[in-house]
């Protein structure tokens, strides 16, 4: 358990949501938001690195089906470079979210 000073902001997970559908992401960031849980979204892979370099993420939500490098090969690299915790979205899930 940590400690928190009587005015020292709580820490809350921040959580990384990848998917190339703006409808989705609005989903995952409005259901995370509301819960107060941080959340960073990115409409492609691309950017992973930059964000897991200047930030500590604790889970990465991944869509599997993304334009240029797919889901799968991120999580195998990422899983090679890191420990994140990663739940893949596949579309299924998608239609579940939106629909």
């Amino acid at each position: 358990m940590i400690a928190v000073e009587e005015n020292q902001d709580i820490l809350t997970a921040h959580i990384l949501a990848v998917d190339d559908d703006p409808s989705v992401r609005k989903v995952i960031c409005n259901y995370l938001g509301d819960n107060d849980i941080r959340v960073t979204a990115l409409a492609s892979g691309r950017e992973i690195a930059d964000v897991m370099a200047r930030e500590v993420i604790d889970l990465l939500v991944l869509d599997w089906r993304l334009p240029g490098e797919d889901g799968l090969a991120i999580a195998r690299r990422l899983r090679a470079e890191s420990k994140v915790p990663i739940i893949s979205c596949s579309p299924a899930a998608r239609t579940r979210l939106t629909g």
